[in-house]
This record gives C-alpha cells, sequence and structure tokens, in this order.
C-alpha cells in the first residue's frame, strides 16, 4: 500500500528498490536471530528499547520509524506477561554511575525525536500500563521550526506545552536530542557545542526542568565520536545513549549506553526474540559501517 504524498521521504512503494533491500534485509536479519537465540536465555542487564513514533494506522515506512498502536499495545503487555519490569532511564544511569548492578530482566522504554503522536497515542496507553518512559527531543522540534531540522517528521512534533504536560503526568521524562538533529560525528566545535551545551540550555528554559540525558542523533555510523562525546560530558549531562544494539550491564560507560531499536517490523515474535538479545550480535555490523566510514572518509 502506497502511503500518502504528504508522508515522511522514508517511505517507499511496495515495490521500490530502497523497500526490496530492506525487506531481505530484515529477512536475514531474522534468520539470524532465530540461530542467536537458540539453546540460550535473555543476557544479563537492562535493555534500553528506542522506539520514534506510534502511530494509529498499520502502514510500515522504509526507514522502520513507526509502530502501529495495536502493535505497541502488545509489545507491553509482552513486557508485563513475561515478567520485565520497566525502570527509567535515570535509574538505569544512577545505577551505572554509582557501580552497581542494573536490575534483572529490566528495560527502560526510550523515544526519539519528540514527535507529536507520543502525547496524543503513546503516552495514554503507557500510563495505563504504569511505564514510564523518557523522550529525547529536539529544540526546535519543540519550537516547530521544521527548517532547522535534518528530515523532519510530517506527523509534526511535541509543543513546549506538550512536553511540560507529559512531564507533569510523571511518566515520561524529557532529555535531550540536540537543537537540531545535526550529525555530531566529525562535527565542527561550534556544532557540537549548539547541539550539547547549547541544546541542554534551551530545553532547560523553554521546560523549566534540569536536563540530564542525552541522546546521539542518527544510527550508529553517523551518531558520535569521542568528541561528541566529550562535548556531551562536558554539556553537563549524566549519560548519553546511542544506537547500538545490546544490553547495558554494570561497567557500562554511562556515555556509551547501548539501544535496541523496535518498529512496526516487530512481531509479538521478533519482539520477544530482541528481548532475549537475538539481534545482539547486530552491534557488530554497526561497528563495521563506522570503521568503512572512517576509511571511506581517509581515502577522501
Amino acid at each position: 500500500m502506497r502511503p500518502p504524498a504528504s508522508t515522511h521521504d522514508s517511505w517507499q512503494s511496495a515495490l521500490s528498490p530502497a523497500t526490496r533491500l530492506a525487506e531481505v534485509k530484515a529477512t536475514l536479519k531474522r534468520a539470524a536471530a532465530e540461530i542467536a537465540t537458540f539453546g540460550r536465555g535473555a543476557p544479563e542487564g537492562t535493555r534500553v528499547l528506542l522506539y520514534h513514533s506510534v502511530t494509529r494506522t498499520g502502514l510500515g515506512d522504509a526507514g522502520e520509524m513507526t509502530t502501529p498502536l495495536g502493535l505497541f499495545t502488545e509489545h507491553l503487555s509482552i513486557l508485563r506477561e513475561r515478567g520485565w519490569r520497566v525502570v527509567t532511564a535515570t535509574d538505569l544511569v544512577g545505577a551505572l554511575r554509582s557501580g552497581a548492578r542494573p536490575q534483572p530482566r529490566s528495560v527502560v522504554m526510550t523515544f526519539d525525536d519528540g514527535l507529536a503522536d507520543l502525547y496524543d497515542v503513546a503516552a495514554p496507553l503507557m500510563r495505563e500500563h504504569g511505564c514510564p518512559s523518557t523522550a529525547f527531543v529536539t529544540v526546535a522540534g519543540l519550537h516547530q521550526s521544521d527548517a532547522s531540522l535534518r528530515h523532519p517528521w510530517p506527523g509534526g512534533y511535541l509543543t513546549v506545552q506538550q512536553a511540560r504536560e507529559l512531564l507533569d503526568l510523571g511518566l515520561v521524562d524529557i532529555g535531550s536530542h540536540g537543537s537540531t538533529h545535526a550529525r555530531l560525528g566529525h562535527a565542527p566545535d561550534d556544532v557540537l557545542a549548539r547541539e550539547t551545551a547549547g541544546a541542554r540550555e534551551a530545553l532547560e528554559d523553554l521546560l523549566g526542568r534540569t536536563i540530564r540525558l542525552f541522546a546521539y542523533p542518527f544510527g550508529a555510523a553517523d551518531m558520535w565520536d569521542e568528541r561528541a562525546r566529550g562535548a556531551a560530558r562536558s554539556a553537563g549531562y549524566d549519560a548519553a545513549f546511542t544506537s547500538i544494539f545490546g544490553v547495558t550491564g554494570a561497567g557500562t560507560d554511562p556515555f556509551e549506553i547501548r539501544r535496541s531499536r523496535v518498529s512496526w517490523r516487530h512481531s509479538a515474535r521478533e519482539f520477544r526474540l530482541l528481548l532475549d538479545g537475538a539481534y545482539d550480535w547486530y552491534a557488530g555490523v554497526q561497528r563495521l559501517q563506522v570503521l568503512l566510514r572512517d576509511i571511506l572518509d581517509g581515502v577522501r
């Protein structure tokens, strides 16, 4: 089914080469996941789940940004039925910084970009299930300034008032995702300052709350390097979240917290596999992407 023309530019028709390639990739990942979990249980540590948009439609986008509401409801039910404890990102970071071991069979719910449907679709359901979460928002998104954002989302972003209301509910915390969702890897000093320290200061002014957590924008190959990591630390954040698959255990660097991306591709079966660590091997692929990028940059 072809999505409406107004949707994000990552949407593709069912027959496009990009979608075909994505389907092949997803099939191979599922096969590897089945093998990866054979004969073993979930790895120790806290698994941080990374969502973006929870929608009322059943459409799936090639960029894997969306999760239909019905499927998201299944995910929350699976967590409860299988005895997973939903803890806050702040609790996880507190454990890491104190040297304590994260709670067993625990997950953290996070949402990147601060998209509008968090307010009226995802948050009410999470409140019903008693699941706390953290939304990593951009300053430009809260300002409704699409022109300042890279790849703006057509469904829109949380307003400042909506973000304040979510904070007041006590179930959604707010972290920083930068000022404009700019790539931080190999970024100039002024960009790093704007997207880390500048974003934190702006968000605190807008929301009237102390912002302690940061999430590097984009995927593993583009999102951060040692300079970006240092900028996040210098900006006063307590921790920074990556998009690298895996679990977070005792001894994890608070500025390299791993997250497992979740989307419409994760049926109930796929979601159980993800919780059991079936896709953690993909972190090796992500690291390889970074290495190849660095090699190509050196050649250029």
